[in-house]
């Protein structure tokens, strides 16, 4: 592994039973190196003690007792335990996804989607923040979450995967608030960032039903004004966007699966095969059976 590589954790070695969720308490001892490397999968970490050194996007952080760090897919970090004593964190993994459907039903509440809904889609931008210091009646709050999540991911009592739910958004209420205008001043993101992250979300989730209206309310736009700012930054409208989106990642399929049509359609979030039969010939030239013969006869579409 060169200097510029780094190790990629993927979340099938701690997710199982299709639950894409994992916690543990982990201890950095005194003088450790946890060596700089990146996962395929959100992690929360949030410090219980200690003073270990954690580098991350450039910056390095003297972690201290309520620290939490949002850390998303594809980001690099690394660990050095301090010198004389541990650091004991909580580790929260979880695929971005977990928690889809459940905050897509709170889409009205505004404040807590900034922070919840976009964080792990938002890279190189100021609006995201992936680093937080929690402290008073929120820490102890989620600390006592926390602690639940540990608990109940050992155990697998029945209905265990509805308390991590809950107790994953509970937490993120928390974090929400810790975020809120009266507890930190956080600039109002530009146009330009906003697209930014609309830009990047659909492109993690365009299997997802995203709607051009929940999506406008979310940036704090009419319809109207998202969609001409939308189309200014990207030269297309949301839904073409969006289209192009998963016509491509169809294209990925034909091309690697043996996968059915009818498949390939809903797994990149077409309910109507109908309807993706149209927008793949529009986009593509050819229907989803020609566009795969013609990779296998090695002539390329539209020859």
């Amino acid at each position: 592994m060169t200097e510029h590589e780094v190790k990629i954790s993927r979340g099938a070695g701690y997710f199982r039973e299709e639950f894409p969720f994992f916690t543990n308490k982990y201890n950095i001892v005194a003088g450790q190196t946890i060596e700089r490397h990146a996962h395929d999968f959100v992690e929360l970490v949030y410090v219980l003690e200690g003073g270990a050194l954690h580098e991350m996007g450039g910056h390095l952080y003297t972690l201290r007792q309520g620290d939490l760090f949002v850390i998303e897919p594809g980001a690099a970090h690394s660990y050095k335990g301090a010198p004389d004593h541990r650091t004991v964190v909580y580790n929260v993994l979880f695929d971005r996804n977990l928690l889809y459907r459940e905050l897509a039903t709170m889409e009205d509440v505004v404040p807590m989607l900034e922070f919840l809904y976009l964080s792990p889609f938002l890279r190189k931008s100021s609006v995201f923040r992936p680093h937080l210091h929690v402290e008073g009646k929120q820490r102890l709050q989620l600390e006592n979450h926390l602690e639940t999540l540990l608990q109940e991911t050992k155990r697998k009592e029945p209905g265990y995967q509805l308390v991590v739910k809950a107790r994953m958004i509970e937490c993120l209420v928390v974090l929400s608030r810790q975020c809120a205008p009266d507890t930190v001043t956080v600039a109002e993101p530009t146009d330009r960032q906003w697209m930014e992250a609309v830009v990047l979300l659909i492109k993690e989730n365009f299997d997802k039903p995203l709607a051009l209206e929940q999506i406008s309310r979310l940036c704090g736009m009419s319809v109207t004004s998202f969609s001409h700012k939308f189309k200014a930054h990207t030269g297309k409208t949301f839904l073409e966007f969006k289209h192009e989106a998963q016509i491509e990642a169809a294209c990925g399929l034909l091309a690697q699966t043996d996968h059915k049509t009818i498949v390939i359609a809903h797994e990149v979030g077409f309910e109507d095969v109908s309807f993706f039969y149209r927008v793949f010939r529009k986009k593509m030239g050819t229907t989803p059976s020609g566009y795969r013969a013609s990779l296998r006869a090695g002539s390329g579409p539209g020859h």
